[in-house]
Parts: C-alpha cells; sequence; structure tokens
C-alpha cells in the first residue's frame, strides 16, 4: 500500500466530540453476521472504536455485525482483523460501525500497521 492511501488528516469539525482520532484510510472491509457475509467495500477512515466502510449496501440502525478488515494487501500476507460491532450510521456513502470490543491482539495489529 502506498503512503498517499494512509494518510492522517487533523479533525476539521470543531463540533466533532470523539473520544478517539479516526485515520483516513483506504482497506479492504467486510460486515457480516452470522458468518454470512453481509456488505463489503472500502474503509473511509478507522479508529480505536469504530469504521465507516463505503459501500451502496445499506444495514439497519443498530445490526450487530462483525467486521473482517484486512491491513494492507492480500498478496502480501497482510494482517486481518475480527472486531465485532454495530451499525451506527447508515448514509448513500456506506456504513458506519461502533466497535463492541476490541480484542488487545487487535490492538496491537493496528498499532503496528500506522507505525511502519
Amino acid at each position: 500500500m502506498s503512503q498517499s492511501d494512509r494518510r492522517e488528516y487533523p479533525r476539521y469539525n470543531k463540533q466533532d466530540r470523539r473520544e478517539y482520532q479516526r485515520v483516513v484510510v483506504r482497506l479492504e472491509a467486510e460486515v457480516s453476521s452470522e458468518a454470512k457475509v453481509q456488505i463489503s467495500g472500502w474503509t473511509k477512515d478507522i479508529s480505536i472504536k469504530g469504521i465507516f466502510v463505503l459501500c451502496s449496501d445499506k444495514l439497519p440502525l443498530g445490526f450487530p455485525c462483525r467486521c473482517r478488515i484486512s491491513l494492507g494487501t492480500a498478496l502480501r500476507g497482510a494482517p486481518i482483523i475480527i472486531v465485532d460491532g454495530k451499525v451506527v450510521r447508515c448514509d448513500d456513502s456506506g456504513v458506519g460501525i461502533q466497535f463492541s470490543e476490541v480484542a488487545v491482539e487487535c490492538l496491537r495489529k493496528i498499532r503496528n500497521y500506522f507505525s511502519d
């Protein structure tokens, strides 16, 4: 993945009161329920608490789901993180997922990806 694919941008919206900063990054993601893939797309951004997945599919608010996120290209054996969450936003550009719980190993993989 090139440096242009993963950039960190400062927040521009002063009304944004999120506890964790989001990183704008394009990663391959799948959102599923009970092992059946519901949607797939690319992330718009990611934080410790959630992601926004760009896609044309819709999921209902509160929908419990599992996110599978590839931290790089599959051809290079990119690490995969799997995180449970729920849909907290859905609009014409995609779905926002709030993570329920993030395992320490997933946090380590995310940190390593962004420190490379």
